[in-house]
Protein backbone atom coordinates (compact mmCIF):
# COMPACT_ATOMS: atom_id res chain seq x y z
CA UNK A 1 0.00 0.00 0.00
CA UNK A 2 1.91 3.25 -0.91
CA UNK A 3 1.22 6.21 1.26
CA UNK A 4 -1.56 7.64 -1.10
CA UNK A 5 -3.68 4.57 -0.55
CA UNK A 6 -3.42 4.42 2.93
CA UNK A 7 -4.13 8.19 3.39
CA UNK A 8 -7.05 7.59 1.12
CA UNK A 9 -7.88 4.78 3.21
CA UNK A 10 -7.39 6.20 6.67
CA UNK A 11 -9.69 9.09 4.70
CA UNK A 12 -12.34 6.86 4.09
CA UNK A 13 -12.37 5.12 7.85
CA UNK A 14 -11.99 8.54 9.15
CA UNK A 15 -15.43 9.72 7.44
CA UNK A 16 -17.01 6.38 8.39
CA UNK A 17 -15.52 6.87 12.36
CA UNK A 18 -17.52 10.53 12.04
CA UNK A 19 -20.49 9.43 10.49
CA UNK A 20 -20.41 6.49 13.35
CA UNK A 21 -20.03 9.01 15.76
CA UNK A 22 -22.39 11.54 14.59
CA UNK A 23 -24.76 8.45 14.51
CA UNK A 24 -23.90 7.69 17.92
CA UNK A 25 -24.52 11.03 18.76
CA UNK A 26 -27.62 11.08 17.30
CA UNK A 27 -28.91 7.88 19.08
CA UNK A 28 -27.70 9.59 22.21
CA UNK A 29 -29.26 12.53 21.28
CA UNK A 30 -32.43 10.38 20.63
CA UNK A 31 -31.70 8.56 24.11
CA UNK A 32 -31.65 11.75 26.14
CA UNK A 33 -34.95 12.86 24.54
CA UNK A 34 -36.57 9.64 25.50
CA UNK A 35 -34.93 9.43 28.95
CA UNK A 36 -36.07 13.43 28.97
CA UNK A 37 -40.14 11.94 28.00
CA UNK A 38 -39.81 9.52 30.76
CA UNK A 39 -38.50 11.62 32.92
CA UNK A 40 -41.68 13.92 32.40
CA UNK A 41 -43.82 10.80 32.69
CA UNK A 42 -42.66 10.27 36.13
CA UNK A 43 -43.65 13.69 37.15
CA UNK A 44 -46.72 13.40 35.61
CA UNK A 45 -47.88 10.42 37.37
CA UNK A 46 -46.23 11.37 40.61
CA UNK A 47 -48.75 13.84 40.30
CA UNK A 48 -51.37 11.55 39.59
CA UNK A 49 -50.48 9.63 42.10
CA UNK A 50 -50.59 12.51 44.97
CA UNK A 51 -54.11 13.46 43.27
CA UNK A 52 -55.10 10.22 44.34
CA UNK A 53 -53.84 9.89 47.34
CA UNK A 54 -55.50 13.13 48.22
CA UNK A 55 -58.67 11.98 46.86
CA UNK A 56 -58.05 8.82 48.65
CA UNK A 57 -57.53 10.54 52.36
CA UNK A 58 -60.73 12.96 51.28
CA UNK A 59 -63.05 9.59 50.92
CA UNK A 60 -61.55 8.22 54.11
CA UNK A 61 -62.89 12.02 55.91
CA UNK A 62 -66.12 11.02 54.22
CA UNK A 63 -66.34 7.94 55.38
CA UNK A 64 -65.54 8.56 58.92
CA UNK A 65 -67.61 11.10 58.72
CA UNK A 66 -70.75 8.68 57.29
CA UNK A 67 -69.60 6.62 60.60
CA UNK A 68 -70.26 9.20 62.98
CA UNK A 69 -73.66 9.78 61.11
CA UNK A 70 -74.40 6.53 60.94
CA UNK A 71 -73.59 5.85 65.17
CA UNK A 72 -75.55 9.11 65.90
CA UNK A 73 -78.59 7.92 63.66
CA UNK A 74 -78.31 4.65 64.97
CA UNK A 75 -78.71 5.74 69.16
CA UNK A 76 -81.12 8.31 68.14
CA UNK A 77 -83.23 5.69 66.77
CA UNK A 78 -82.58 2.79 69.21
CA UNK A 79 -83.65 5.72 72.12
CA UNK A 80 -86.86 6.53 69.68
CA UNK A 81 -87.47 2.70 69.59
CA UNK A 82 -87.07 2.23 73.35
CA UNK A 83 -89.59 4.98 73.70
CA UNK A 84 -92.20 3.83 71.23
CA UNK A 85 -91.56 0.26 73.30
CA UNK A 86 -92.41 2.09 76.28
CA UNK A 87 -95.03 3.30 75.11
CA UNK A 88 -96.67 0.23 73.48
CA UNK A 89 -95.83 -1.04 77.21
CA UNK A 90 -97.64 1.60 78.70
CA UNK A 91 -100.73 1.20 75.97
CA UNK A 92 -100.86 -2.19 76.37
CA UNK A 93 -100.93 -1.80 80.28
CA UNK A 94 -103.67 0.85 80.09
CA UNK A 95 -105.92 -1.47 77.14
CA UNK A 96 -105.77 -4.81 79.83
CA UNK A 97 -106.85 -2.40 83.09
CA UNK A 98 -109.29 -1.17 80.93
CA UNK A 99 -110.44 -4.75 79.60
CA UNK A 100 -110.54 -5.91 83.39
CA UNK A 101 -112.78 -3.09 84.11
CA UNK A 102 -114.83 -3.37 81.40
CA UNK A 103 -115.53 -7.39 82.04
CA UNK A 104 -116.11 -6.16 86.24
CA UNK A 105 -118.57 -3.89 84.65
CA UNK A 106 -120.35 -6.58 82.12
CA UNK A 107 -120.68 -8.85 85.43
CA UNK A 108 -122.81 -5.88 87.39
CA UNK A 109 -124.48 -5.23 84.60
CA UNK A 110 -125.70 -9.32 84.20
CA UNK A 111 -126.32 -9.19 87.63
CA UNK A 112 -128.29 -5.94 87.94
CA UNK A 113 -130.27 -7.32 84.78
CA UNK A 114 -131.34 -10.70 86.97
CA UNK A 115 -132.26 -8.45 89.36
CA UNK A 116 -134.35 -6.24 87.45
CA UNK A 117 -135.56 -9.24 86.33
CA UNK A 118 -136.35 -11.26 89.94
CA UNK A 119 -137.68 -7.46 90.98
CA UNK A 120 -140.03 -7.14 87.51
CA UNK A 121 -141.51 -10.68 88.37
CA UNK A 122 -142.02 -10.33 91.77
CA UNK A 123 -143.73 -6.59 91.38
CA UNK A 124 -145.63 -8.51 88.21
CA UNK A 125 -146.62 -11.44 90.92
CA UNK A 126 -147.98 -8.75 93.65
CA UNK A 127 -149.84 -6.77 91.32
CA UNK A 128 -151.82 -10.14 89.78
CA UNK A 129 -151.70 -11.25 93.23
CA UNK A 130 -153.53 -7.92 94.49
Amino acid sequence: MTDREFQKFMIEKMAELSENVNSLQQNVNSIQQDVNGLHQDVNSLQQDVNSLQQDVNGLHQDVNSLRQVVTRIEINHGEKLSALFDGYEVIKETLDDHTHRLERIEAKLETHEIQIKVLDSTKANKRTAK
